[in-house]
């Protein structure tokens, strides 16, 4: 009788099989590196108390479907391990997570804590990424439901910086022309598939087929320095609607005696200019994923624009206190600039130590210098690429860009300007077109 029901028991597993995606991921799956989580979500109260010895560790949950719990299996445990007939070999799991891109990492070396709840060390995915996370039983290819997490730079304060990186396309219509493009890691950009119109690596180099091997052209891998968007700080952790980093401002500076209105919201996304038709047909999809960038302040008496440097850190004053603890480094503007030459339109981002330098406007026909007192009512030129050394002669592989202000290109950022003398935002131009405020390299 005994082994008529273990063959009827065995021959039902073998009918009913390994059921697919019959489990899933918890909402309070977090990566915590000890107490901290590193992963965006609701992960503060799971991480409490952990002790990973300083590694990103996954700590997941699983709810299971009623077909799996109705089975033999019951378990995601189960479902990883327990033989059925049928089986080409002993059942096995891998995890498996795969990045925005597609690229796949295997992450073999997990354990069940519980029947249904897992821990892994998941330290060789690099942050300041979303990734889809899946069980895998090696046998059947069998998988749970794939669940996202986005990891996060956990340090905090002073803020990590990253870089802002510059390429080119060449248009097929005038092969003397470039369109430039922007992006940070890991938004890395796409090789080209058929582009009609661009082209966006060396083609004498490597031939006309792209490929993510390819450098991009005119490649300037530090064209400006931004905040690092990954930092857990740069997100709304507490649910409030608030990103965290303008909260921390808030409450530093009033910490110090400082004057600032609860309202400020300093920090905000920069996007790479240019139409998103533009970039995507440059492989540059992720164009809104440049990084952070800051507010720039104006003075409420002469009600000029400028970025916290490291000499008005050394002022003292409550708010320049509260930004030598977040930044360390000095700031610069970073300033926007367009040209048009035989109806193809380009854009640059350019740095303000790169851009003073070398900017002019045309007094009588003749490139002069701007003072801070006539740069907000004249057009502002340079030459690109920059030429410090003879910054009015225009060379013959330079091309002149006109600096334009925010309003003319529109939303780069959503940023407002911080009024120094009331310690709060408001709808006030830069006098030098400045769009904001990043880290000074």
């Amino acid at each position: 009788m005994k082994l008529a029901l273990l063959i009827l028991t065995l021959s039902f597993s073998a009918f009913a099989g390994r059921p697919d995606q019959a489990f899933s991921f918890k909402d309070n799956s977090c990566v915590c590196r000890d107490d901290r989580p590193v992963s965006k979500g609701d992960c503060v109260e799971v991480c409490r108390g952990k002790n990973s010895k300083g590694v990103d560790t996954l700590y997941a949950d699983f709810l299971v479907s009623s077909v799996l719990a109705s089975s033999s299996l019951k378990t995601a445990k189960n479902w990883c391990y327990k033989y059925l007939v049928g089986d080409s070999a002993f059942p096995k799991c891998n995890l498996e997570a795969t990045d925005s891109r597609g690229n796949k990492t295997v992450l073999p070396n997990f354990s069940f804590s519980k029947d249904n709840s897992l821990k892994v060390d998941v330290s060789v995915l690099p942050d300041d990424e979303e990734y889809s996370f899946q069980l895998v039983e090696t046998t059947s290819k069998k998988v749970s439901v794939p669940h996202g997490i986005y990891i996060f730079d956990p340090v905090g304060i002073p803020l990590k910086t990253r870089e802002l990186s510059q390429f080119a396309c060449i248009p097929r219509a005038d092969k003397n022309l470039r369109s430039h493009f922007y992006f940070s890691v890991p938004w890395l950009p796409s090789p080209l598939t058929g582009s009609e119109s661009l082209v966006c690596h060396d083609v004498a180099k490597y031939g006309e087929r792209d490929s993510a091997e390819f450098p991009r052209y005119d490649l300037l891998p530090t064209a400006g320095l931004l905040w690092n968007q990954a930092n857990f700080l740069f997100f709304d952790n507490d649910g409030d609607g608030v990103l965290d980093i303008n909260e921390l401002v808030i409450k530093k500076v009033k910490e110090n005696s400082g004057t600032i209105k609860s309202s400020v919201r300093l920090f905000g996304l920069l996007t790479s200019p240019g139409t998103r038709e533009l970039n995507r047909e440059a492989g540059n999809e992720s164009f809104d994923h440049l990084g952070f960038v800051m507010s720039y302040f104006v003075d409420g008496t002469t009600f000029r624009s400028s970025c916290p440097s490291e000499a008005d850190y050394a002022t003292g004053s409550p708010l320049m206190k509260v930004m030598k603890e977040i930044f360390v480094r000095g700031t610069e503007g970073i300033y926007v600039a367009d040209r048009s030459e035989n109806e193809i339109r380009d854009s640059l981002l350019i740095r303000e130590s790169d851009l003073r330098p070398v900017w002019f406007y045309l007094n009588n026909g003749v490139p002069t210098k701007p003072t801070e007192e006539n740069v907000t009512f004249q057009p502002v030129f340079f030459h690109y690429p920059v030429n410090k050394a003879n910054p009015y002669v225009k060379g013959p592989n330079q091309k002149t860009y006109r600096v334009r202000s925010v309003q003319e290109v529109g939303n780069l950022t959503t940023l407002q300007a911080f009024m120094t003398s009331t310690g709060e935002m408001i709808s006030y131009p830069s006098h030098d077109r400045k769009i904001a405020c990043i880290p000074k390299i």
